[in-house]
């Protein structure tokens, strides 16, 4: 009779498990590197495309800001300019009324903007008559030399000298109401200002000088002489300027001389009237 009986064996696979969780660690070990480099990656990204969005943004907030201050600049301009217009009629009804004087016939008050003239005690004339001479007493004749101009020549001579880095501005108001200074030098009856000194971006000197002068015959009447301190220079921010008016009528002969000064407290922009003097 066979025997049906089966043998069983037990078989030891604890080798093999262990070779699977090792390649199950490496695996895992495998992923999390490739993990950390993907973060690594998107990391990166991040801070670059951050980067050009604060660059586009920054880009368009600056020209946003170029733009709206060059409106709101604008509309700075125009309300002062509202204002002194509104300046300008009041006080010509002042005079007109005081001095029983007719408003000049320079045109509208719009073409009278720059003219805004501000007596200050600091500096002017007043009831003081300017001094006069057979020669030149001040300055400009040699200033004018180094330039290649001559203070003796032609038939009304106005020259501004003085002693910093400060840009002054000279202003001649002729008879027929023509303003010859920085933003008008030259007028229809032959004045022109041919220096103007110390210009905002060009070299500076401590021995400045302006001239206007009229080479032809003038237009008879009255002339009207003013100087404005238009802007500071840093090098000389505190210093006290000293300057000096010289004038020439050649049909009246002899020179005429007005000093006068700015400190660090005078306004800027602001016309301080010389000198009157008439061509007959």
């Amino acid at each position: 009779m066979a025997d049906n009986s089966q043998e069983y064996v037990s078989h030891d696979f604890s080798a093999v498990d262990r070779q699977i969780n090792e390649v199950a660690r490496r695996e895992a070990a495998i992923t999390a590197s490739m993990r950390a480099k993907n973060l690594r990656s998107y990391a990166i990204t991040g801070v670059i495309v951050a980067g050009a969005v604060s660059i586009i943004i920054l880009t368009l907030f600056l020209a946003y800001y170029l733009f709206s201050e060059k409106d709101h600049t604008i509309a700075t301009l125009g309300t002062r300019l509202e204002k002194n217009l509104k300046r300008i009629d009041k006080l010509e009804q002042e005079l007109k009324q005081k001095n029983k004087v007719a408003p000049t016939s320079s045109g509208s008050s719009a073409h009278r903007i720059d003219l805004v003239i501000k007596n200050e005690t600091s500096g002017t004339s007043g009831s003081r008559p300017p001094v006069s001479s057979q020669t030149p007493s001040g300055p400009a004749l040699e200033r004018l030399k180094q330039k290649g101009r001559d203070f003796r020549s032609g038939h009304v001579h106005v020259a501004l000298s003085w002693d910093t880095y400060h840009d002054l501005d000279l202003l001649v108001i002729s008879p027929r109401g023509e303003k010859i200074y920085h933003g008008s030098k030259k007028a229809a009856s032959g004045g022109k200002l041919d220096i103007d000194a110390n210009l905002y971006g060009r070299p500076k000197t401590r021995t400045p000088v302006e001239n206007i002068k009229w080479v032809r015959s003038p237009p008879a009447g009255e002339y009207k002489i003013s100087v404005k301190l238009h802007r500071r220079a840093d090098e000389d921010k505190l210093k006290k300027t000293e300057y000096t008016v010289e004038w020439r009528n050649q049909k009246n002969g002899g020179y005429y001389t007005e000093r006068g000064s700015f400190d660090a407290y005078s306004p800027l922009r602001s016309w301080r009237p010389i000198a009157t003097f008439t061509v007959p």
